[in-house]
């Protein structure tokens, strides 16, 4: 039957209107994040590390120590550059003395000699035996500065065997096990400051660049090597 096929049919429904705006374009980028405070610690010294105190992923405070290196060596020559100075120190004080009393005789002698009571030639050797006196206490006095500064470059070598932490942060390397030889000079630790902030780098191409500027926001999700991640 014509008819019945071409009767029109009744449709319900809802209408929708619909409005042209601007949709925002995104685009994702692979890129690397790493830390612009990085500090490497090394040692001043060629020693055996005897303790090593932290591990990688460890935070650690400015000054912490980190690891110990045998000192027995060093601890020696701090011993002998101790009883050094303390020699040398007594040495300047008995010159001190010895220039005191060669000074006192020099002056009561010229007395004497201005009273014409003893001799020129007399007179002369007291006044050889002060300087001679003057010498050596300058010269012990030398000798005293120079085993100080012995002394005080034997406790600074030592103190070198305490590998601290220059800044507070993660340890983000470590180079060194006990019983290793660390060698002056080389890396033994990297530490990823927590106050410096981080730097992220990607490569866009041309046809993003021309949408970004100096401020341009953008978001950022970061991955950590289990897969979960943090957006920002």
């Amino acid at each position: 039957n014509k008819s019945a096929a071409t009767e029109p049919v009744t449709v319900s429904g809802r209408t929708h209107i619909v409005h042209l705006q601007e949709l925002p374009r995104y685009r994702e980028y692979a890129g690397t994040v790493s830390s612009q405070g990085n500090a490497v610690v090394g040692s001043q010294l060629t020693e055996k590390v005897k303790s090593v105190f932290v591990r990688e992923g460890d935070f650690v405070k400015q000054g912490q120590l980190l690891a110990q290196l045998d000192a027995q060596a060093l601890q020696y020559k701090v011993a002998a550059a101790e009883a050094g100075a303390l020699a040398a120190q007594k040495a300047f004080l008995l010159a001190g003395e010895d220039q005191s009393l060669a000074t006192t005789t020099f002056l009561r002698y010229k007395d004497l000699y201005e009273q014409q009571a003893i001799s020129s030639q007399l007179m002369d050797e007291m006044k050889n035996k002060r300087e001679r006196a003057n010498l050596l206490l300058e010269e012990s006095k030398n000798a005293w500065d120079q085993a100080a500064a012995n002394l005080q470059e034997a406790e600074v070598n030592r103190s070198f065997c305490e590998i601290r932490a220059p800044l507070s942060g993660k340890v983000r390397s470590k180079f060194l096990d006990p019983g290793s030889l660390a060698v002056a000079g080389t890396p033994l630790f990297v530490i990823e400051s927590e106050t410096a902030g981080y730097l992220i780098e990607t490569d866009v191409d041309e046809d993003t660049l021309q949408f970004l500027s100096v401020g341009t926001a953008l978001k950022v999700r970061a991955t950590a090597k289990n897969g979960q991640g943090q957006e920002s």
